[in-house]
């Protein structure tokens, strides 16, 4: 049995976007990033340019918490991956198969967000 990931060491990181209209008429985004372990929010952040929104929740989280040794992406997450790798960072990019097994409690939220909202969306 493999051991659990320490608190912090590993995150999710996902984005949806909203079925609702901005002011500016654009769909918003939601970033999120999500440990691992604790399955805590750490961090989420809206607006209307996806990478933008992932780049900023992801800056927030770590300047915030520290660096995670491994971050998990599904494959439509706009992440720099040889950036994050030089300061240490690994990406795992997962397939779909896997993404949907690992993903599953970040989309939980997703969906909870959008009932709450009253609203939809793709993921």
């Amino acid at each position: 049995m493999r051991p659990s990931p320490a608190h912090g060491s590993r995150w999710l990181i996902d984005v949806a976007t909203l079925d609702a209209a901005m002011r500016d008429g654009r769909r918003p985004h939601v970033a999120v990033v999500m440990d691992v372990a604790t399955r805590r929010i750490i961090t989420s952040q809206v607006g209307s340019d996806r990478e933008l929104a992932v780049m900023t929740a992801l800056r927030t989280a770590v300047r915030g918490s520290g660096a995670p040794e491994l971050i998990y992406v599904d494959s439509g997450c706009p992440l720099p991956a040889k950036a994050l790798a030089d300061l240490g960072i690994r990406v795992e990019v997962m397939g779909a198969l896997q993404a949907a097994c690992r993903m599953g409690p970040i989309e939980r939220y997703f969906n909870s967000l959008r009932v709450t909202l009253g609203i939809g969306g793709a993921a």
